[in-house]
């Protein structure tokens, strides 16, 4: 992206308390999901998932981390 000469964000991260219920208000407003949920090594474990917007956004998706 940067070296295209663009400084904007490619995409946007959000946290959430409930991954699958996440996901299914993002379907309901016409979102596709790309990438179903997966653990991920950089959030320790954590599932992450990322959807398209119909306005050609994405967005990450991280569930939040359990409390102890």
């Amino acid at each position: 992206m940067l070296a295209k000469g663009g400084g904007a964000a490619y995409h946007l991260c959000f946290e959430t308390n409930d991954l699958e219920s996440a996901l299914a208000h993002a379907r309901n407003h016409d979102c596709i999901v790309i990438a179903s949920p997966v653990p991920a090594v950089a959030y320790q474990g954590r599932r992450i998932a990322w959807i398209y917007t119909p306005l050609r956004q994405l967005f990450e998706l991280v569930e939040a981390k359990a409390v102890e």
